[in-house]
């Protein structure tokens, strides 16, 4: 009797060009579409952390080879860059890996696991079913050339052995050509999987977009009716949920621009009613009059003599640092310009020393201000009468608590207002590579025309509110490191308005 245990070994099947996922696939393979803010091959190999994955990939197969090789802590793989077509393509040179006599698994990089699959068979082969998505082919004393939603071939297969593979051709599909032939259904075990679902169409992943929670992955978050009910689930990030319970509690008795806070420890707040501001339609000058208005308020709770230091830290430092962390996977990195949206613009990564020296120009400041930290549309809810409600503060500047730099604060506001920065959240934006150049599109929030409006309200000068905007995109590109095309629209458009900037007086 095989279980899942007793497996050491797995192949991945991702192959293929993705089209079915539409834009979502241009600049990286399907297997490293993100779900859940985690590509699905990486946790497809986290599912399997004890066997040797063996991967299949043609179609930007560099691509992935760089990802992983920079982010994936699973090291027991390999992949096999095969040149055939269909689904048995590349399986011939994959099973090379796999002992003789050695059990295995093989399945599709688009099947989503959230837990182990538990199963028993004592047979020659498994075959996984579904019942909860719909399959191309079906189950029904063998395999079957009809779509299915309660008996359906899910893509998820265990092998006794690899004996049979010896005559495997990839002139057909592997159910088609392979299984059909090989393994009769006396010779097969069926069982249906579970906690798992397919992720194999544009339409599919933008249905599970609309359903995802965005609320930051290492937060555990529950709501009910009146209260938000939020803790820290992953301990390496008990700092940034202590100091956002640190400014709650600062801040309350203050300002009254906050839910009402009944607990930090644990932290439980009101609920507001109200939405995000790309949700309105209507009163945007009203709405955003409020919000400067609110931002002023915050900042003038308090202030301490500010660190130039610290600010060097924050707009450059880890700008540049955060786009080492992914430079692998960044096409031009290196390059001194780069053409983008049809105009030549600067790398300000490749002259670190003008980079420096453009923002030591810009952080001897005097003082620091009572700040939010992080307050994009993302982090804010606006009322039914116009009034603005801060939520999700990061509640620091650097190292320093509760005050920064208040010029953060308002260009995280301009960075959504202007840059559109909440769409990257939703993935309503594209990347597209076209030889050399490369072309940015993303969704509106339906604000663009209150940038100037926010830059006079901050004080700042343009140039000053689009250099900082420029290193805010640019230390963006680490911290999303798990969607490649995230990653690549941050650093791209941090260059385009690094170049913008130089450009103004």
């Amino acid at each position: 009797m095989i279980s899942f245990e007793d497996i050491k070994y797995v192949i991945v099947q991702s192959g293929g060009k993705g089209t079915r996922m539409g834009q979502y696939a241009e600049n990286k393979p399907k297997c490293l579409v993100p779900v859940n803010d985690i590509p699905m091959i990486i946790n497809t190999m986290n599912i399997y952390s004890d066997k040797k994955v063996i991967i299949i990939g043609d179609h930007l197969v560099d691509v992935l080879r760089n990802y992983l090789s920079t982010f994936c802590e699973h090291k027991d793989y390999v992949i096999v860059h095969t040149q055939e077509d269909g689904t048995a393509a590349g399986l011939r040179e994959a099973v090379g890996y796999i002992p003789d006599d050695e059990p295995f698994i093989l399945t599709w990089s688009d099947l989503f696991f959230e837990k182990e699959q538990e199963f028993f068979f004592d047979n020659e082969l498994l075959v996984g079913l579904s019942n909860t998505f719909k399959c191309r082919w079906s189950y029904d004393n063998g395999f079957v050339n009809d779509a299915s939603t309660t008996r359906g071939v899910s893509g998820f297969f265990a092998f006794k052995d690899k004996s049979k593979f010896v005559d495997i051709s990839t002139e057909k599909s592997l159910v088609r050509g392979f299984l059909v032939d090989y393994y009769l259904p006396k010779n097969t075990t069926l069982f249906y999987n579970h906690d798992c679902f397919e992720v194999g169409e544009k339409e599919k992943y933008e249905e599970l977009l609309s359903k995802k929670v965005n609320h930051r992955y290492f937060n555990k978050v529950e709501m009910t009716e009146d209260k938000v009910y939020k803790k820290c689930i992953d301990s390496k990030y008990n700092q940034v949920h202590e100091r956002e319970k640190n400014w709650y509690e600062f801040v309350r008795g203050k300002f009254d621009r906050i839910p009402h806070v009944y607990s930090t420890n644990p932290l439980i707040i009101q609920r507001v009613n109200g939405r995000h501001l790309w949700e309105v339609d209507e009163r945007k000058g009203e709405i955003i009059e409020n919000y400067c208005n609110a931002l002023n308020s915050l900042h003038n709770l308090g202030e301490m003599k500010s660190s130039p230091g610290e600010c060097m830290n924050v707009y450059f430092t880890k700008a540049y640092q955060r786009v080492g962390e992914v430079s692998s996977i960044i096409p031009f990195v290196n390059r001194p310009s780069i053409k983008i949206n049809g105009k030549n613009c600067q790398n300000p990564i490749y002259d670190l020393s003008h980079f420096e020296d453009v923002i030591s120009s810009l952080v001897n400041i005097e003082k620091y201000n009572i700040i939010h930290g992080d307050c994009s549309f993302s982090n804010t809810l606006v009322d039914d009468e116009s009034q603005i409600w801060f939520i999700d503060p990061r509640g620091s500047f650097g190292n320093t608590e509760i005050y920064g730099d208040k010029r953060y604060d308002w260009s995280k506001f301009y960075y959504s207002v202007s840059g559109n920065y909440d769409s990257i959240n939703s993935k309503k934006f594209r990347v597209k590579m076209t030889g050399d150049e490369v072309d940015l599109e993303i969704l509106s929030n339906g604000y663009e025309q209150f940038g100037d409006y926010v830059i006079n309200s901050s004080g700042m000068s343009k140039k000053e509110m689009e250099i900082i905007n420029a290193t805010i995109w640019l230390s963006l590109t680490g911290y999303v490191k798990e969607d490649i095309d995230s990653t690549l629209y941050a650093f791209y458009r941090g260059c385009e308005l690094w170049t913008q900037a130089n450009s103004l007086h």
